[in-house]
């Protein structure tokens, strides 16, 4: 069969009612013949209401559940020094966004029926920011994080786009920070590498004063859309369902890995991530094994993560989401759109059994699921999980994923500028868990992502250890029995514990339930649950790095506010004690109270000199500056607390007229 007429009979299929398209690919079977070998056609033109994608259809039925949400974004920074061409820039975008449809295609819902709806004539929306005013490098710094979490903290709005956004911060004339931001539905992470190597193309393209000149692109994604619908819709998706429900079966438990707290009724959808290293010895030992036993690396870790999990929460049964590019058709290579894919292994831990036995077991199941990767993760839920629930991600709670080197997030020249990678902390998680490794040849690099909703960031920080050393016990005994390789040693199972003292455990409760309540007022300024909750994190974390910690306290001089309210709680949160000062009060009476406190931080409003002038040893000032503390992250701190702990320190007059402080707990 030649080209043009797989070509034909592809694009004649997709446009066939249901009912013949099951007897096409019925006879087609019949005969032996694969169809998924035939091209993807250019169909778009052919339908006057283009389909969204499976991926696609499950992002925008999230999105409508919550509008606000930026929990489903992709974004990249670049930092470019060197004189910079800013028309040149505008170009590439505006180039890029006319190549690739899907960077102007919104979405929108009729009767039920949802479709991608293709804009014209839309160019970027590039905004400039100039930071170069600020002298201070440390201080435009914190600057420009600040910035950058504000510009990618912004909602999208499916309906009307724009899908893509970027943003330029100039910090000198010889040196910006670009950040590009576009949401999920219309990208992914091979999307997204796809789009820097063409927008490095077209830069230097029109800095040279010449057209870019990239290949013709073979099919827009929303020829994907309707190819993928029609082939799943007429049989194939029913046939490879039916593989995923033998191997997942009827029951899906849920993950239980050693949690801190109890498990929400919503996720919040926050979370940090821990970046580690697996060390030269075991990234060498595991790549020399995974080589000698012709497996991958991939396998090797999937199966260790597996084991590690299965002890924690004392379940043999452990589900982990992977995704996968789905990017096996040469047509779809080139193609900037959500085609990722996420599929379920599941790993039956039977302790009586070897690493190697573990091992082929994730072997077989890899290619099992690599032979039916094409039923899309929203239909897996559908069949498998029909009763939804908030609190945690369906079907599994833990990912694992390995990432690829790409040689374009290493430092290139381009028209006379050095582009380097623009790396901000990454922040969210969507699972409990989710671990992923890049293998750079010389080591093997890891993140850990944790929902915050779950776990402290000191239980997280203590599984890496527990998990690498588990790795090298399996690699010193791969044929041994895994129950004689011994237990997780560094810490005994705990039982979840209650989430904080009794103020802050109602106040993480509002939080959780009612996000968007109105939480105080004061003139003209108000703040929700969570912008209270977010800002007083923020101010926390500035006080732990400061050095506070349970039982040291920090003296607050400020009229009642939102920024007084904010404080209070950020003491709490940090663990610190929380100590009042009357603004009226004489310099002479509250130096006797900050010593007599050993205070460790006076905090006092912007521009009240008495930060300097009230000087006490052993105490810090610090004046109201939320640039110093608004790029921290906005979860909350790890802080462990007791009942016992001390709250707050109030001070009398004492009998001798001597300010005498008295000691509140939390309980």
């Amino acid at each position: 069969m030649t080209g043009t007429t797989a070509a034909r009979i592809a694009k004649r299929f997709v446009g066939l009612p249901l009912e013949q398209r099951q007897q096409f690919l019925a006879h087609l079977r019949q005969e032996g013949k694969d169809f998924s070998l035939l091209p993807v056609p250019v169909s778009r033109h052919d339908f006057s209401a283009i389909p969204l994608s499976f991926a696609q259809q499950r992002l925008l039925f999230l999105w409508q559940l919550d509008p606000q949400s930026d929990a489903y974004k992709m974004t990249t920074g670049l930092r470019l020094q060197g004189p910079l061409n800013e028309s040149a820039l505008r170009r590439a975008f505006d180039h890029l966004i006319e190549r690739h449809e899907v960077l102007r295609t919104v979405f929108h819902t009729d009767s039920d029926q949802a479709q991608q709806v293709l804009l014209h004539d839309q160019t970027v929306a590039l905004d400039s920011i100039d930071l170069s005013g600020l002298a201070d490098v440390e201080l435009r710094d914190a600057e420009l994080a600040l910035r950058v979490i504000t510009v990618t903290s912004q909602p999208f709005d499916l309906r009307t786009g724009p899908l893509l956004r970027a943003h330029l911060f100039r910090l000198a004339s010889d040196e910006h920070v670009l950040v590009v931001s576009m949401h999920h539905i219309v990208s992914d992470g091979w999307s997204m590498d796809v789009m820097i190597q063409e927008f490095v193309h077209c830069y230097q393209a029109y800095c040279e004063g010449r057209e870019p000149a990239l290949p013709e692109l073979p099919l827009q994604y929303a020829d994907y859309a309707i190819w993928q619908r029609s082939w799943l819709e007429a049989g194939e998706g029913a046939r490879q369902l039916d593989y995923w429900r033998s191997q997942l079966g009827d029951e899906q438990p849920l993950l239980d890995a050693a949690q801190d707290f109890p498990r929400p009724v919503t996720q919040s959808y926050q979370g940090e991530h821990l970046r580690f290293d697996f060390g030269a010895d075991l990234s060498r030992q595991l790549n020399a094994f995974a080589r000698t036993q012709g497996m991958t690396l991939f396998m090797l870790v999937l199966a260790g993560f597996s084991l590690f999990l299965s002890r924690k929460a004392g379940q043999r049964d452990i589900r982990i989401g992977v995704p996968n590019a789905n990017r096996g058709r040469a047509e779809t290579e080139g193609l900037i759109g959500f085609f990722i894919n996420t599929q379920v292994l599941r790993c039956q831990v039977d302790e009586r059994l070897s690493y190697l036995d573990l091992l082929a077991q994730i072997r077989d199941t890899s290619f099992g699921a690599q032979v039916h990767q094409d039923v899309p993760f929203e239909q897996l839920v559908d069949q498998l999980a029909p009763e939804r629930s908030l609190g945690h991600n369906p079907l599994f709670q833990a990912k694992f994923n390995q990432n690829v080197i790409l040689k374009q997030k290493t430092a290139l020249k381009l028209a006379g500028l050095e582009v380097s990678e623009y790396a901000f902390d990454k922040q969210g998680a969507h699972f409990d868990l989710a671990l992923d490794i890049t293998d750079d040849g010389t080591l093997i690099h890891g993140d850990m992502a944790y929902a915050s909703d779950l776990y402290r960031r000191a239980t997280v920080e203590g599984f890496i250890p527990e998990m690498l050393a588990l790795f090298k016990t399996l690699l010193d005994a791969p044929q041994a029995p895994l129950f004689s390789l011994g237990a997780l040693a560094i810490e005994p199972p705990r039982q979840v514990r209650e989430a904080a003292p009794q103020v802050l455990q109602l106040w993480d409760q509002q939080v959780r339930t009612q996000p968007d309540a109105l939480a105080a007022r004061c003139l003209d300024r108000s703040l929700t649950t969570l912008e209270l909750d977010q800002a007083a994190n923020q101010l926390a974390h500035h006080l732990i790095r400061m050095g506070i910690g349970e039982g040291q306290p920090v003296a607050v001089l400020m009229e009642r506010s939102l920024d007084w309210l904010t404080a209070v709680l950020a003491i709490f949160k940090a663990g610190g004690v929380y100590m009042p000062l009357d603004v009226k009060a004489p310099d002479a009476r509250l130096q006797q109270m900050l010593c007599n406190a050993q205070a460790k931080v006076l905090l006092c409003a912007e521009g009240d000199v008495r930060q300097t002038s009230l000087d006490v040893a052993g105490c810090e000032g610090l004046a109201w500056t939320p640039a110093l503390w608004q790029a921290l992250p906005v979860s909350r701190p790890d802080i462990t607390l007791s009942a016992d702990s001390a709250a707050y320190v109030i001070h009398t007059s004492g009998s001798t007229g001597q300010p005498k402080g008295v000691l509140v707990s939390q309980g």
